[in-house]
Protein backbone atom coordinates (compact mmCIF):
# COMPACT_ATOMS: atom_id res chain seq x y z
CA UNK A 1 0.00 0.00 0.00
CA UNK A 2 1.18 3.53 -0.70
CA UNK A 3 2.30 5.98 1.96
CA UNK A 4 -0.76 8.08 1.12
CA UNK A 5 -3.84 6.84 2.93
CA UNK A 6 -7.03 8.19 1.41
CA UNK A 7 -9.70 9.36 3.81
CA UNK A 8 -13.45 9.38 3.39
CA UNK A 9 -13.09 13.10 2.60
CA UNK A 10 -10.75 12.21 -0.30
CA UNK A 11 -13.15 9.59 -1.62
CA UNK A 12 -16.12 11.96 -1.38
CA UNK A 13 -14.12 14.65 -3.17
CA UNK A 14 -13.22 12.17 -5.92
CA UNK A 15 -16.86 11.10 -6.33
CA UNK A 16 -18.00 14.73 -6.45
CA UNK A 17 -15.33 16.16 -8.78
CA UNK A 18 -14.14 13.14 -10.78
CA UNK A 19 -10.52 13.85 -9.89
CA UNK A 20 -8.46 14.04 -6.74
CA UNK A 21 -5.57 16.32 -5.92
CA UNK A 22 -3.26 14.96 -3.24
CA UNK A 23 -0.37 17.21 -2.18
CA UNK A 24 3.09 15.72 -1.74
CA UNK A 25 1.82 12.45 -3.12
CA UNK A 26 5.01 11.20 -4.76
CA UNK A 27 8.66 11.62 -3.88
CA UNK A 28 10.49 14.21 -5.99
CA UNK A 29 12.63 11.45 -7.50
CA UNK A 30 9.52 9.87 -9.02
CA UNK A 31 8.55 12.99 -10.98
CA UNK A 32 12.01 14.44 -11.70
CA UNK A 33 12.59 12.58 -15.01
CA UNK A 34 9.27 13.82 -16.40
CA UNK A 35 9.93 17.35 -15.16
CA UNK A 36 13.30 17.26 -16.92
CA UNK A 37 11.60 16.25 -20.17
CA UNK A 38 8.97 18.95 -19.79
CA UNK A 39 11.63 21.52 -18.92
CA UNK A 40 13.39 20.70 -22.17
CA UNK A 41 10.08 21.18 -24.03
CA UNK A 42 9.59 24.54 -22.31
CA UNK A 43 13.16 25.53 -23.26
CA UNK A 44 12.41 24.60 -26.88
CA UNK A 45 9.13 26.54 -26.83
CA UNK A 46 10.78 29.59 -25.26
CA UNK A 47 13.56 29.55 -27.83
CA UNK A 48 10.99 29.26 -30.62
CA UNK A 49 8.94 32.16 -29.16
CA UNK A 50 12.10 34.26 -28.95
CA UNK A 51 13.03 33.54 -32.59
CA UNK A 52 9.46 34.26 -33.75
CA UNK A 53 9.38 37.57 -31.88
CA UNK A 54 6.61 36.52 -29.48
CA UNK A 55 9.02 36.82 -26.54
CA UNK A 56 11.52 39.59 -25.80
CA UNK A 57 15.11 38.69 -24.93
CA UNK A 58 14.84 40.32 -21.48
CA UNK A 59 11.78 38.20 -20.63
CA UNK A 60 13.51 35.09 -21.94
CA UNK A 61 16.61 35.83 -19.83
CA UNK A 62 14.53 36.56 -16.71
CA UNK A 63 12.69 33.25 -17.08
CA UNK A 64 15.87 31.17 -17.32
CA UNK A 65 16.58 31.25 -13.58
CA UNK A 66 13.06 30.36 -12.51
CA UNK A 67 11.97 26.93 -11.28
CA UNK A 68 10.03 24.80 -13.76
CA UNK A 69 6.50 25.65 -12.61
CA UNK A 70 7.16 29.38 -12.27
CA UNK A 71 8.94 29.54 -15.64
CA UNK A 72 5.94 28.23 -17.57
CA UNK A 73 3.69 30.84 -15.97
CA UNK A 74 6.20 33.67 -16.54
CA UNK A 75 6.65 32.70 -20.20
CA UNK A 76 2.91 32.42 -20.82
CA UNK A 77 2.40 35.83 -19.22
CA UNK A 78 5.24 37.31 -21.28
CA UNK A 79 3.87 35.95 -24.56
CA UNK A 80 0.26 36.72 -23.66
CA UNK A 81 -0.77 33.11 -24.20
CA UNK A 82 -3.99 32.17 -22.41
CA UNK A 83 -3.28 29.42 -19.89
CA UNK A 84 -6.51 27.58 -20.63
CA UNK A 85 -5.81 27.15 -24.35
CA UNK A 86 -2.75 24.88 -24.37
CA UNK A 87 -0.08 27.55 -24.74
CA UNK A 88 2.16 27.16 -27.79
CA UNK A 89 5.14 27.22 -25.43
CA UNK A 90 4.29 23.79 -24.08
CA UNK A 91 2.03 22.39 -26.78
CA UNK A 92 4.57 19.79 -27.86
CA UNK A 93 4.81 18.30 -24.36
CA UNK A 94 1.06 18.45 -23.83
CA UNK A 95 0.24 16.60 -27.03
CA UNK A 96 -0.99 13.05 -27.27
CA UNK A 97 2.45 12.14 -28.59
CA UNK A 98 4.27 12.56 -25.28
CA UNK A 99 4.77 8.82 -24.82
CA UNK A 100 8.12 8.59 -23.11
CA UNK A 101 9.78 6.32 -20.59
CA UNK A 102 9.48 9.02 -17.93
CA UNK A 103 5.73 9.30 -18.55
CA UNK A 104 5.33 5.52 -18.41
CA UNK A 105 7.31 5.31 -15.16
CA UNK A 106 5.10 7.95 -13.57
CA UNK A 107 1.85 6.36 -14.74
CA UNK A 108 2.93 2.93 -13.48
CA UNK A 109 4.53 4.10 -10.24
CA UNK A 110 3.40 1.75 -7.43
CA UNK A 111 2.03 4.61 -5.31
CA UNK A 112 -0.03 5.92 -8.23
CA UNK A 113 -1.41 2.48 -8.98
CA UNK A 114 -2.20 1.80 -5.30
CA UNK A 115 -4.20 5.01 -4.91
CA UNK A 116 -5.98 4.65 -8.25
CA UNK A 117 -6.87 1.05 -7.40
CA UNK A 118 -8.29 2.15 -4.05
CA UNK A 119 -10.59 4.55 -5.91
CA UNK A 120 -11.70 2.64 -8.99
CA UNK A 121 -10.70 -0.97 -8.48
CA UNK A 122 -7.98 -3.14 -9.96
CA UNK A 123 -8.84 -2.75 -13.65
CA UNK A 124 -6.69 0.25 -14.49
CA UNK A 125 -6.04 1.37 -18.05
CA UNK A 126 -3.85 4.29 -19.09
CA UNK A 127 -4.87 5.62 -22.45
CA UNK A 128 -1.90 7.01 -24.37
CA UNK A 129 -3.75 10.15 -25.47
CA UNK A 130 -3.74 13.22 -23.23
CA UNK A 131 -1.93 11.65 -20.33
CA UNK A 132 -0.59 14.98 -19.19
CA UNK A 133 -2.10 18.40 -19.11
CA UNK A 134 -0.70 21.54 -17.57
CA UNK A 135 -3.18 23.66 -15.69
CA UNK A 136 -1.81 27.11 -15.22
CA UNK A 137 -3.13 29.90 -13.00
CA UNK A 138 -6.36 31.19 -14.44
CA UNK A 139 -7.70 27.96 -15.88
CA UNK A 140 -9.09 26.60 -12.61
CA UNK A 141 -7.46 23.16 -12.75
CA UNK A 142 -4.90 21.14 -10.84
CA UNK A 143 -1.41 20.62 -12.24
CA UNK A 144 -1.80 16.86 -12.38
CA UNK A 145 -5.14 15.14 -12.13
CA UNK A 146 -6.02 11.56 -11.47
CA UNK A 147 -9.64 11.06 -12.31
CA UNK A 148 -12.02 8.87 -14.22
CA UNK A 149 -11.53 10.85 -17.39
CA UNK A 150 -7.78 10.93 -16.90
CA UNK A 151 -6.92 7.39 -15.83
Amino acid sequence: MSAVQLTDVHRTQFEKDGFLRVSEFLPVAAVSPLIQELSAAVDEGANRALLEGRLRKTEFDQSCGLPFDKRIVALCNATGEAPNHYPQLIAKAMSKNHKTEAMFELLTHPQVLDVVESLIGSEILCHPQWNIRASLPGDGGALMQIGRAHV
